[in-house]
């Protein structure tokens, strides 16, 4: 429901629906409707395809939780888990795995290679089904990773996980809560994303990467007036991630008054 939800709602959907209901307004003679879509159509396509309204939403998610700069060795004896969490690929056989994996999937898998290196004895988990592929982003995740210099040994892979949700409750089952786990997604997803491990009673320590806006290469106020294809996609972002939340939150409200 909430990737319907979600999907409808998006800049350019939303956009062509103000206009087909426009539309409607012209073939029924209501001029008064037609002019309110248009300008309505117009305002939207200002905020959406413009950079203050897209960049502000997005660095409100992304600055939730803080990049990982420096990495201190953990002072417990047992595992420390880093979990990767899935985001695509292909299953096209003439490339190598590496290429295979969708550009956010490579750049998670990276800041999970980065943090293995950096804490001894960690284990890295890698997640995602195969959907209609014919093996799970896991399985070639975890082939990339072994190119990156990890150890096959040092590798858990869930092959079956469809969702965010789904992932942390794999974890739960798989690992219990009591474990330091470092989790790895993009910026503009982790406050969802540690909603939902925490929701399994998992404490995790945010790893954010993929960032979509970033300081020191601000665009300025005069670029940031034209319209451009970034910002849209930018917008598309945000409003997956918070439709995505409120009905996380939603679904948390309903189970626990059942």
């Amino acid at each position: 429901m909430s990737f319907f939800l979600s999907n409808l709602i998006l800049p350019l959907p939303l956009l062509w629906l103000i206009l087909l209901v426009g539309f409607a307004g012209y073939l029924m003679k209501k001029k008064r409707l037609v002019r309110c879509c248009l300008i309505g159509a117009f305002t939207w396509f200002a905020l959406i395809s413009t950079g203050f309204l897209p960049n502000t939403l997005i660095r409100l998610l992304e600055r939730t939780y803080p990049p990982i700069l420096t990495i201190e060795t953990p002072e417990s004896s047992g595992p420390v888990y880093i979990m990767v969490l899935g985001s695509g690929h292909t299953d096209d056989k003439s490339l190598p795995p590496n290429s295979q994996l969708s550009p956010t999937a490579l750049g998670r898998l990276i800041e999970g290679v980065r943090l293995y290196h950096a804490i001894p004895g960690s284990i890295l988990i890698f997640s995602g089904d195969k959907m209609k592929q014919s093996e799970s982003q896991a399985i070639v995740t975890g082939q990339t990773a072994e190119f990156l210099g990890v150890s096959p040994a040092d590798i858990r892979m869930f092959t079956t996980t469809k969702n965010t949700a789904d992932e942390a409750a794999t974890f739960r089952k798989t690992f219990g809560t009591s474990h330091k786990m470092y989790l790895v997604t993009n910026a503009n997803h982790m406050p969802r994303a540690m909603f939902l491990f925490r929701r399994e009673g998992i404490n995790a320590t945010a790893a954010p990467t993929n960032y979509l806006v970033k300081e020191g290469t601000d665009e300025g106020f005069h670029k940031s007036i034209v319209p451009c294809s970034d910002h849209i996609f930018r917008m598309e972002a945000a409003v997956h991630e918070w439709v995505g939340m409120a009905w996380a939150r939603l679904g948390t409200r309903v189970w626990s008054t059942k």
